[in-house]
């Protein structure tokens, strides 16, 4: 059994959070119930099979699922330290990672032991990647709202520049600050999506590439820290795409991957175009889709305005490996792509 953390104390906004089941240690991450976190943070919840989605009304979304350390953070596949799994009725999910996916800022504080979570601007942090110690009976983890703006700071050179337009659909982001600043307090957002674990900072520079294609249209940059002198920053800027038009499409980040192995029910998440129209098709029970005695099930669904698309769907016999096929079909011109997978059971 996980050790308990039932000091812990969760305060949202000022107001202190009851759990009917107390928050968890395990390995090192504080885990809690997931409806709190989620919904303290302003994200709707799905939960079906095992298999939980979230989403902002933003447009962020987290999908995790109960004893697999495999996640997805707006359709991009991460691992967890710790899985989630299910207590007394209720299923705990680590805070941390929760909290950043859905674009908040987390702080340790160790000689008060007092974690901060912010779902608009960072706090000082103390360490670039801490892990919370087992907890105290003094700990509290708080998650508050504020918001700190700087006098005299500036961000210099950034890439893209403010208003421009590129071609590339993962364009390198980066800038110089007025000031030297505290690298490990500093968080950088795009379009609401904290990508901090993947952006290399030192005291007066930063630069970050996606990892994901992005969308044809606007896109906001916003960083925020902390200057070595302790002033709080917050800036933003945006940059426009214009890579996309109607006679092309895609797919990409697909989650789960190629070869992964799944349950009797899971989700399919991935990137196309935007508004597309997505259809699965889910056949087992055969080596090959042209084998006797194969099942197959189909699916119809739409990627929405940013070109996301879910959908979950179930294995119609578990006999053998599973093979999917996707395809896009993009609107106007119905350009299609497709792509096949095979998941083991």
């Amino acid at each position: 059994m996980p050790a308990s953390a039932a000091a812990v104390k969760v305060v949202v906004n000022g107001q202190q959070m009851r759990f009917d089941q107390p928050p968890i240690e395990r390995a090192g991450r504080v885990l809690v119930p997931l409806r709190g976190v989620f919904e303290k943070l302003g994200a709707s919840v799905a939960y079906e099979h095992g298999f939980i989605n979230a989403t902002t009304n933003d447009g962020k979304s987290v999908g995790l699922t109960i004893g697999s350390r495999n996640a997805s953070v707006a359709g991009n596949a991460t691992k967890l330290d710790v899985a989630p799994f299910t207590l007394n009725g209720r299923t705990m999910v680590p805070l941390r990672f929760v909290s950043t996916a859905l674009g908040a800022t987390v702080d340790y504080a160790p000689d008060t032991q007092v974690v901060t979570i912010s779902d608009q601007a960072p706090a000082k942090k103390n360490t670039t990647n801490w892990i919370l110690p087992a907890l105290g009976a003094a700990a509290i983890a708080i998650i508050a709202a504020s918001s700190h703006h700087s006098s005299g700071f500036s961000l210099n050179n950034e890439s893209p520049s403010s208003g421009s337009v590129v071609a590339s659909t993962r364009p390198a982001i980066s800038g110089n600050f007025s000031t030297p600043v505290d690298p490990n307090s500093v968080t950088l957002l795009l379009d609401g999506n904290n990508q901090s674990a993947s952006v290399y900072v030192s005291p007066n520079n930063f630069s970050f590439t996606p990892t994901y294609d992005l969308r044809s249209g606007n896109h906001t940059v916003r960083v925020t820290g902390r200057s070595q002198s302790g002033a709080a920053f917050d800036q933003s800027w945006s940059f426009s795409i214009n890579s996309y038009s109607y006679g092309q499409n895609y797919l990409n980040n697909v989650y789960p991957g190629d070869g992964s192995t799944v349950g009797g029910s899971f989700a399919i998440t991935g990137a196309t175009v935007p508004n597309a129209r997505v259809t699965i098709s889910v056949t087992s029970g055969g080596h090959s889709f042209f084998n006797n005695g194969t099942k197959t099930d189909n699916y119809a669904t739409s990627a929405d305005s940013r070109g996301r698309f879910y959908q979950n769907v179930n294995i119609p016999s578990r006999s053998g490996d599973v093979r999917v096929q996707i395809t896009s079909t993009a609107p106007y011109t119905n350009s299609s792509t497709g792509m096949n997978l095979t998941y083991h059971t």
